[in-house]
């Protein structure tokens, strides 16, 4: 302290800073570069000290929202437990992301630096749900005996009656041999963004010239995982 002239002292002052360290990790989507718009703008991760949620919880940093790998950290987080020199074991849990799968332990610790106490890796990693639609069109023109019967046809896929942006590529089995023509859209979203309610797909088959459609032209799609 200061000791002024009338002997007394001033400016004792004691300053203690609390160890702390910074926790990091990643949020991985699998979901084909969100090709279809089902991932959310946040997420929400709960800290846990010793096996308890923190309160309050600490504010979180991300990163790279506009990548396939989205980056966090929570720094300032206090190193030991209170009145001792053992390290807190923390935790980050993640709350489900609906339409999604996590692929890994929704609770993580992650991995400390044995110097600094920093915990990284704290990762989680979901994969969109996907399904998978497969129909059949049918020819009757005797078995194409005029040549008549086209080299591809057209159909739409619609997800809850609006064209499906971008539009998927179906896989076709056009064996000439056969008047059964069969299609599969594969790696499609199998509930609607943000929801547990499934999405309906329709298919919608653009006329082909010189033939009549018998039925509608729009039928819904059989669907599997």
């Amino acid at each position: 302290g200061k000791v002024d002239k009338n002997g007394n002292v001033t400016a004792a002052d004691f300053l203690n800073t609390l160890f702390t360290i910074t926790l990091t990790g990643n949020k991985t989507w699998a979901d084909s570069a969100n090709l279809y718009g089902t991932r959310p703008s946040s997420l929400t991760l709960t800290v846990t000290a010793d096996g308890v949620d923190m309160e309050p919880q600490p504010s979180i940093t991300w990163a790279d929202t506009d990548t396939d790998t989205w980056t966090y950290s929570i720094p300032q987080l206090p190193r030991y437990r209170v009145g001792t020199t053992t390290p807190v074991v923390y935790a980050v849990r993640e709350t489900a992301v609906n339409g999604y799968t996590p692929t890994t332990d929704t609770t993580v610790e992650g991995v400390p630096d044995a110097v600094t106490g920093d915990i990284a890796n704290v990762d989680f990693t979901n994969t969109l749900v996907r399904a998978r639609v497969s129909g059949s069109k049918f020819w009757t023109d005797q078995d194409n005996d005029y040549g008549m019967r086209p080299t591809a046809l057209a159909i739409t896929l619609l997800a809850d009656d609006v064209a499906l942006t971008p539009q998927p590529t179906p896989t076709w089995d056009t064996d000439y041999a056969l008047n059964q023509w069969t299609y599969t859209y594969t790696g499609l979203p199998r509930y609607r963004t943000g929801e547990t309610e499934e999405i309906v797909y329709t298919v919608q088959e653009t006329p082909t010239e010189g033939y009549n459609t018998v039925g509608d032209t729009t039928w819904p799609a059989p669907r599997t995982q």
